[in-house]
């Protein structure tokens, strides 16, 4: 039988081949399955080619790849090759070419590249030229890649059937809505469908912000992150369960697990776990100013406002209130001792048994039944002091 009449039943088995690889199940959105194209020249780069079917007497092919703009990174790019008559180990060569819109075909090709493959007689093989590839990618949306590839040593005999593409896309949210779900709640979103505000928003993990909220400014990162938050603004919550309970509290800053969690209040500040965690108040009322950092530090207070904790857990409700430390025994602190300060009225500093400082002392612990003299001290304005001086033979 001659070349001539072979030649048909190679194509239909070789298309019917390459079609059996394009649909396995299981590809990803991600995948995309490149056959090789049909040519009628000699291959740009010597290798010659004919009409019929692109796994040519020599065996070269060649694919092209408008590269997608939601293109992020190639993961992989593998040419499935099958060889007809196993050599062992086999090379695939590489050539790729990029060009863009208005740029000359061919003035941007690199290779070949080589990359050896296992050569076993009709055992198909995958071989990743990523490297290759990717060296040619920079602006996905806009870049045309052109890959010729032929085997080593039997490269007439060997089939390239495809090219398989691999790469992770960038997640677009769309222009004015779009959300991630698990288990029906939100893990990516950045807020309710208003144009004015909900693009300043960004809120990633397990129910993290709330799916309606009105405002913009807002950060979460971690599971429950501002979930209650409907008119707050300006807010950045980083940890599980930060911000958790506000809604309309604004300006604030959580980072830690359970900073924060159920303020309702503007301007506080609390950096680690637990830091401020039951501080409450709300955005209309007096509370709010508070700085706390530290494991847990003031996470006592549920009402105040211009606290300053630093690894003091603090008290339930005060104001205007600086703590500093817990379970200390020393302190030290720099630029006191020796020192002359800049106003000559200086007055000595005492603490009492609590670790309150101050400038004054009161006695009241050596007294009892303590009360306001009231009008009792008036009868004082009734006296009527004088000046004088002893007559001569007295003094």
């Amino acid at each position: 039988m001659s070349d001539r009449l072979k030649r048909p039943k190679r194509r239909l088995a070789a298309l019917c081949l390459v079609a059996l690889v394009a649909a396995v199940p299981g590809a990803r959105a991600s995948e995309v399955w490149l056959q090789p194209t049909y040519q009628s020249d000699l291959g740009g780069f010597g290798i010659g080619s004919n009409v019929t079917w692109p796994v040519t007497a020599i065996g070269a092919v060649r694919f092209a790849w408008a590269v997608p703009a939601d293109a992020f990174f190639l993961d992989s790019a593998k040419l499935v090759v099958i060889p007809h008559a196993g050599v062992g180990t086999g090379t695939i060569n590489v050539l790729v070419c990029g060009a863009k819109n208005g740029n000359m075909v061919g003035a941007s090709c690199s290779g070949p590249f080589t990359q050896t493959f296992a050569s076993v007689t009709n055992q198909l093989s995958e071989v990743d030229v990523a490297i290759a590839v990717r060296s040619k990618i920079s602006t996905p949306g806009a870049d045309y890649i052109a890959v010729l590839a032929y085997t080593t040593p039997a490269t007439s005999t060997d089939h390239i059937v495809g090219l398989r593409l691999a790469y992770d896309p960038n997640l677009d949210l769309g222009t004015f809505s779009g959300k991630l779900y698990k288990g029906g709640l939100p893990i990516l979103h950045n807020g309710a469908e208003n144009i004015n505000t909900k693009m300043t928003n960004m809120f990633v993990g397990f129910g993290s912000g709330n799916v309606g909220i009105n405002t913009g400014q807002n950060t979460g990162v971690g599971a429950n992150t501002l979930a209650g938050t409907t008119d707050g603004g300006a807010n950045t919550a980083l940890g599980a369960d930060a911000l958790q309970q506000n809604t309309s509290g604004a300006f604030n800053t959580a980072v830690g697990v359970s900073a924060l969690k159920a303020t309702h209040a503007n301007s506080n500040t609390a950096v680690g776990y637990n830091a401020l965690s039951t501080f409450g108040g709300n955005s209309f009322g007096p509370d709010g100013n508070n700085i706390a950092l530290g494991d847990s530090a003031g996470s006592l207070l549920t009402s105040g406002t211009n606290n300053l904790y630093l690894d003091n857990r603090g008290a339930a409700i005060e104001s205007q209130t600086i703590r500093i430390g817990d379970t200390q025994t020393r302190t030290f602190i720099q630029g006191i001792r020796g020192r002359t300060t800049g106003v000559a009225d200086a007055i000595p500093v005492v603490i009492d048994s609590n670790g309150q400082v101050g400038t004054v002392s009161s006695s009241s612990r050596f007294k009892e039944d303590i009360h306001d003299m009231a009008d009792s001290s008036r009868k004082l304005f009734d006296l009527r002091p004088v000046t004088f001086r002893y007559a001569t033979p007295f003094c």
